[in-house]
């Protein structure tokens, strides 16, 4: 459980607690408050397009494997971050940090299942989800305490430590396989690439419209053409018969708004305290407290 727990913590720390340091970045990289924001965006991004594919590996090849690969390629790249020369570089070390990420959000409940007795899931879960909220809660403080070390470079140790000790006792989560099925590679490869285009799009909202508009498009496009496939699939790469369920659909929907409402604030609020107000990181971080 330890592993689980520490992995998730650095992988909710690292995208409440750099989000402090967001100004701070732009200053010392030289580049506009526009342009930093994709270092969150590239980050949520991969996470966000690495669930459902990553999953489906981990039921190919393994929970634990996949897990102990998603977790160690967050803690290279963290560590990368750290150091990225440049503003590109960091970019790519984003990308490939949150599909890490992802690697840990998507499997690491699974892994609780099989590591916990049945009637002991349901206190697994709410380990889990305690840790989640209170990273989220600590995140903009304990980003802002890096910060004061003197760079926005020590903003990535914490992730680093944390997805570290989750490598370290890894060797106790199970290695049995849930189940063994083929990968659909065209679903895994369509939805990769549909997520970062909505996305994408997001952020390419305010610098070229006509191309936030193209990218929205395609998305769109696919899929459409996604979920028109797996509706004639007896195996769909998309859960599509849960959506079936008008109770269960519209909590998706609110925890996707409710998502990206967060997102966004906490995404703005930095650069509106920091350049607009004047304020320093760490009331920054009081403010943006729960």
């Amino acid at each position: 459980i330890a592993s689980v727990l520490f992995a998730m913590a650095a992988a909710v720390l690292d995208a409440s607690s750099v989000n402090i340091a967001l100004p701070s970045i732009a200053g010392a990289l030289c580049v506009e408050p526009s342009s930093v924001a994709w270092l969150m965006i590239a980050y949520q991004g991969a996470l966000a397009a690495g669930l459902l594919p990553l999953a489906a590996i981990g039921e190919r090849f393994g929970y634990r494997p996949t897990f102990v690969v998603g977790a160690g390629l967050f803690a290279l790249c963290a560590a990368g971050s750290s150091l990225a020369p440049d503003f590109p570089s960091f970019i790519a070390f984003r990308v490939v940090q949150g599909a890490g990420a992802a690697a840990i959000m998507a499997l690491g409940v699974a892994l609780l299942r099989q590591t916990v007795a049945e009637k002991e899931f349901g206190l697994a879960i709410s380990w889990n989800a305690m840790t989640v909220a209170l990273c989220s809660a600590a995140g903009p403080t304990i980003g802002a305490s890096l910060l004061g070390l003197g760079s926005w470079r020590f903003v990535f140790a914490a992730s680093v430590l944390l997805a570290g000790i989750a490598l370290l006792t890894a060797s106790s989560l199970p290695s049995r396989r849930s189940v063994s099925k083929e990968i659909d590679r065209v679903g895994l490869l369509a939805y990769a690439g549909i997520v970062p285009a909505f996305i994408i799009a997001v952020g390419l909202a305010r610098q070229s419209g006509p191309a936030a508009a193209i990218m929205l498009a395609s998305g769109g496009t696919g899929l459409w053409l996604l979920i028109r496939r797996d509706a004639r699939r007896h195996t769909p790469f998309l859960p599509l018969p849960l959506f079936r369920s008008r109770t269960f659909t519209r909590s998706v929907l609110a925890s996707v708004l409710c998502f990206i409402a967060m997102s966004v604030a906490l995404l703005m609020l930095p650069f509106a305290l920091h350049d607009r107000l004047g304020i320093s990181a760490r009331d920054i971080a009081l403010v943006m407290t729960p």
